[in-house]
């Protein structure tokens, strides 16, 4: 069975700030969008909870998670080292909300070795 979890975080002036460099640099200015302040994200997250059963299971949701954050943090690669900084930041705490969200121990620890190795 396939469980969604849908990953909203809110965060203050740094998130939409990161958004903006983020839309800026990639959109056109035609369709570029800044979010609002105070908006923040969400994204569903198919997952199986056999995939958190297992270390190796946990390990793999940690790194499919951490790509979809990257994305919607605007990691799109190239930029200037500010923007890398806020984008760095926007996934460290979205990341550690997302977690937490699971409630997987398997998952947090996968995390923690994936952050401090």
């Amino acid at each position: 069975m396939k469980n969604v979890l849908s990953i909203t975080s809110t965060f203050a002036a740094g998130l939409a700030f990161c958004f903006a460099i983020g839309s800026s640099l990639l959109s056109p200015p035609a369709i570029a969008q800044t979010p609002d302040k105070d908006a923040g994200f969400a994204f569903p997250f198919r997952y199986s909870s056999n995939e958190l059963a297992t270390p190796e299971g946990a390990r793999h949701v940690v790194a499919r998670l951490e790509h979809r954050v990257r994305t919607y943090c605007g990691d799109y690669g190239r930029m200037p080292a500010d923007a890398r900084a806020k984008v760095a930041a926007c996934v460290d705490a979205t990341m550690k909300a997302s977690v937490a969200k699971f409630g997987s121990e398997t998952l947090a620890q996968a995390y923690e070795s994936r952050t401090s190795g």
